[in-house]
C-alpha cells in the first residue's frame, strides 16, 4: 500500500466520513476508490462500505490507513466514535462481535446525522474554504441537536430533496460518485427522464440562509441542556456516571413517548405542544399504533428531540420519580407495570441484571 500523494489534515471533531468526502474531494476521487485502497472493502462485496468503520476501526486497519493518508494511528481511531463506546452504551451494543453483524441502535444517526451548515460552510481558512467544514461526529448521535458554537437547531434533512426520512441509512450515499462537494446532499432523486435512473440532489447544505427566516432559535435553557449532554461524554464526568445517565434518560424518553399524553402535565405548555406534534406524526407513521422500535427511537427533528430528552432529564430529577413511574404505566396501559410494553422495553435497553 503506497501512500496518497496528497493528503489532508483532520479537523477538530471530524468524522471519518467527513474525512472521507474532503480528502476525496482534494484528490478528485470517490469515497469509495479511498475505502477500497484501505483495504476496508470485504471480499465478495467489493461496493459494500460497512457502516462499523465508524464505529471503531481494528488497530490493523487503524495503521494501515494511517500510512495510507500520511497520519498517525491515533488520529485515525479519533475519527470515530470509540472514543464514547463506555459512555454513551448504543456505541457498544451496535459493534459487531463474534458471529454478529453490525446492527445499529436506535440511538445512533449512522447513515444519516444531523447537521450545522454554519459547521458546513468551514472557518474562512484555504482548506475548509475548498474542501467545505466538517460533519462533526457528534451529530451521528441524537443526543446532539443544537450547535452550541453557532446557536441554531441542527438541521434534520436537506433544505432542497427533503431527504433523509428515516434515521439510517449507508454510512454515505452515492459512494462512488466523486463529483461531489463535501456540503452537497449526496441522497438520491429520481430522475425525470427515462435513460437515467436516478441522480444525487447536490443541493448545498451549507447554505446558511436556507430556511433561516423560520428557523426557531434555541431557548438559553436548551443551550445549557446542550453542553450537560455533551459534558457527560468526557471527563471529569465518570464513564460509569455517563452510562447510566444515558441509559436512564433513554428509558425515560421512552417513557414519555410511550405513555403521552399521560405526562403531558409534567410540562410547560409550548414543551408540551412539540411532544404533541411528534406523537401525532408517530401515530400517522405506524398506522396508528404504537409499536416498541418506535417508543424507542428519539424524534429526527431537532426541536421535538430537544424537548422531549430534556422533558425526560427534568423527569430523572424528580423526588417522586418512583410513584411517577408507577402512575404513568399504570395509567397508559391499564396493567401493573411489570406487565406492560415498558417492562419489554426496560430489559431489552438495560439488559438481563
Amino acid at each position: 500500500m503506497h501512500p496518497l500523494p496528497r493528503s489532508l489534515e483532520p479537523l477538530s471533531g471530524e468524522s471519518l466520513v467527513s474525512y472521507l468526502l474532503r480528502l476525496g474531494h482534494r484528490l478528485g476521487l470517490s469515497p469509495l476508490h479511498l475505502i477500497r485502497a484501505a483495504g476496508w472493502i470485504r471480499q465478495g462485496n467489493p461496493n459494500h462500505f460497512p457502516g462499523s468503520l465508524l464505529l471503531d476501526l481494528p488497530k490493523p486497519q487503524a495503521e494501515a490507513f494511517a500510512r495510507l493518508i500520511g497520519q498517525t494511528a491515533r488520529e485515525v481511531s479519533a475519527l470515530t466514535l470509540t472514543q464514547w463506546r463506555n459512555r454513551y452504551p448504543p456505541i457498544a451494543r451496535s459493534l459487531p462481535g463474534p458471529g454478529r453483524l453490525m446492527r445499529p441502535d436506535a440511538w445512533l444517526y449512522v447513515g444519516s446525522p444531523r447537521f450545522c451548515p454554519s459547521c458546513l460552510a468551514g472557518d474562512g481558512t484555504e482548506a475548509q474554504q475548498l474542501h467545505g467544514g466538517p460533519w462533526r461526529k457528534l451529530w451521528h448521535l441524537p443526543i446532539a441537536f443544537v450547535c452550541t458554537e453557532h446557536r441554531i437547531y441542527l438541521e434534520a434533512g436537506c433544505p432542497h430533496c427533503g431527504q433523509p426520512h428515516d434515521a439510517q441509512g449507508h454510512l454515505i450515499q452515492r459512494a462512488n460518485d466523486h463529483t461531489l462537494h463535501p456540503a452537497q446532499c449526496r441522497w438520491t432523486v429520481d430522475a425525470q427522464t427515462p435513460r437515467r435512473k436516478s441522480f444525487a440532489c447536490a443541493g448545498r447544505l451549507d447554505d446558511r440562509t436556507a430556511s433561516a427566516g423560520d428557523r426557531l432559535q434555541p431557548a438559553a435553557d436548551i443551550l445549557r441542556f446542550q453542553r450537560f449532554l455533551r459534558g457527560r461524554l468526557k471527563t471529569p464526568t465518570r464513564t460509569t456516571d455517563a452510562s447510566e445517565y444515558f441509559t436512564d434518560l433513554r428509558l425515560a424518553t421512552a417513557l414519555i413517548s410511550t405513555t403521552w399524553p399521560h405526562g403531558r402535565y409534567l410540562l410547560d405548555s409550548e414543551t408540551a405542544e412539540r411532544i404533541d406534534s411528534n406523537s401525532q406524526k408517530l401515530h400517522f407513521g405506524s398506522g396508528g399504533r404504537h409499536s416498541a422500535h418506535v417508543r424507542d427511537t428519539p424524534p429526527r427533528d431537532s426541536i421535538a428531540c430537544g424537548a422531549l430528552l430534556m422533558a425526560a432529564d427534568r423527569l430523572l430529577s424528580r423526588d417522586d420519580l418512583s410513584d411517577l413511574l408507577s402512575d404513568l404505566t399504570r395509567a397508559a396501559f391499564g396493567n401493573p407495570p411489570s406487565r406492560t410494553p415498558w417492562a419489554v422495553l426496560l430489559g431489552a435497553v438495560r439488559g438481563p441484571t
